[in-house]
């Protein structure tokens, strides 16, 4: 009998300690087993420490509890940042004063140091609030009755700058602090009543003092034509539905051109104007010995320039034997002034498939008296855009002391032409656009890598003088 209550007490035994479970030899409660234990107490951690994290909230603008403070000398405010949003993650910035002989900054208390007008700045990240500190001394104050400005309405250019004035009332009031705001800085940016244009579209400049506040509705435009510091003077936009006889006429013929082109150019044949583009064609087509035809539309009797600012957005073809070109040659080349003496500016010349493009100026090194002897020179520079089928803007920049380059408003090449045998450079020129095929520029005389048609496409041209 005992030695069967002794077997089922071992086999009882057996079960408990298979199950992981243990008899607490104090209270003879049952528990789970030490491993058990840390399982529990890991995959517990584990949570906890995933609800603690917090997702980041960034911080969107700041402000402070005050725009304008005015203090005697002597005295003191605490100013305090406004974040927003209120739960944002990263509150924090540094304080700073304009002039700290005015007044000092500590963590945002202010202390009035001596008469005068200041801002106090905290920053945080690239977010900024102002405050401005209107110091006085014991004098008799002068309360603040009004302020105004001295437009009610502006309009301003993208890029450009304007400045408004405040005036307060009465004009010796001891209030001194104005601050400024705009009610959009994605349109229009403020710092002590100079505003900036910034995008097109309208927004609020305001100046406030005290209680008062006065404001100015400002307007940004954006001028295509707009260049600062110049005047548009002549342009074509190309937007009738073919080429203005006013400003263009052609130069006609395929003998090769002094560069042994392969094409003829044609009176208008090759040209199409439509929807704001004039488009010159070359075409795989014979015309007399020529294989090809193309266009030479120049402004030579209708439109002649002496220094500007000259630029023409296009696309240009790519392919063997390409050689599209934006210059100028010298107003007299036919009136007793041949080339190389009336002088060349090539502010575009492209080559084959290559992203290169070249700028460049001819001359005759011993001036433009064709008496002078002929001695061809040139000189320039050349710079790689990205895509040249693409639209880019080439321009030139003229004056009376030098001839500078650009593509897409990044100058490449500067020449000084104040030198006595530059002195072609300072007479009339004319415009031309061309696309001629193959020659020696290119260094294609067989072999064209164009199907049967291929296009320059030119969106304007425009020519401004410097004010």
């Amino acid at each position: 009998m005992k030695r069967k209550k002794l077997i089922s007490c071992l086999s009882i035994l057996f079960i408990l300690t298979s199950c992981n479970f243990h008899i607490n030899p104090n209270t003879g409660s049952s528990s789970l087993s030490e491993n058990e234990h840390i399982t529990s107490n890991e995959q517990s951690s584990s949570l906890s420490s995933s609800s603690s994290k917090s997702e980041f909230v960034p911080l969107t603008s700041v402000s402070l509890n005050y725009d304008s403070v005015s203090l005697k000398v002597g005295e003191t405010c605490k100013l305090e940042p406004i974040y927003y949003p209120t739960n944002a993650s990263n509150k924090s910035g540094a304080w700073a004063t304009d002039n700290r002989k005015i007044a000092l900054v500590d963590n945002g208390l202010v202390t009035a140091v001596s008469e005068g007008v200041t801002t106090i700045y905290f920053t945080s990240g690239n977010l900024e609030a102002r405050c401005v500190i209107n110091v006085k001394t014991d004098e008799k104050e002068i309360p603040l009755t009004g302020i105004s400005i001295s437009q009610n309405t502006a309009t301003v250019r993208k890029g450009e700058k304007i400045t408004l004035t405040a005036t307060l009332s009465p004009s010796n009031t001891t209030e001194k602090g104005i601050v400024w705001n705009s009610s959009d800085t994605n349109i229009a940016s403020v710092d002590n009543g100079i505003i900036t244009g910034i995008n097109e579209g309208t927004c609020v400049i305001s100046a406030k003092a005290g209680k008062f506040e006065a404001k100015c509705t400002l307007t940004v435009t954006y001028d295509e034509y707009y260049k600062k510091g110049y005047t548009l003077t002549w342009h074509d936009e190309f937007n009738g539905n073919s080429l203005n006889s006013e400003y263009w006429d052609y130069d006609i013929g395929g003998d090769g051109w002094g560069n042994s082109e392969l094409q003829y150019y044609t009176r208008g044949n090759n040209v199409k104007v439509e929807n704001g583009e004039c488009k010159i064609i070359a075409k795989r087509e014979r015309m007399g010995n020529n294989q090809f035809t193309s266009t030479r539309m120049v402004t030579r009797g209708k439109k002649h320039f002496k220094y500007g600012y000259f630029e023409s957005k296009m696309k240009l073809p790519s392919f063997r034997g390409a050689w599209p070109a934006f210059w100028m040659l010298g107003k007299n080349i036919y009136q007793g002034q041949p080339w190389p003496y009336c002088g060349e500016i090539d502010i575009m010349e492209a080559a084959n498939t290559s992203q290169t493009i070249w700028g460049t100026l001819h001359w005759n090194a011993n001036g433009k008296n064709p008496n002078s002897g002929y001695a061809h020179q040139y000189e320039g520079e050349t710079t790689n855009i990205v895509n040249k089928t693409d639209y880019h803007i080439y321009a030139c920049d003229w004056t009376p002391y030098s001839i500078s380059m650009y593509v897409d408003g990044k100058c490449y090449f500067t020449k000084d032409i104040t030198p006595s045998n530059l002195d072609c450079f300072h007479d009339d020129f004319y415009i031309l656009f061309n696309f001629a095929i193959g020659g020696q520029f290119v260094g294609v005389y067989d072999n064209i890598g164009m199907d049967n048609q291929a296009e320059m496409v030119i969106d304007y041209v425009r020519v401004y003088t410097k004010n």
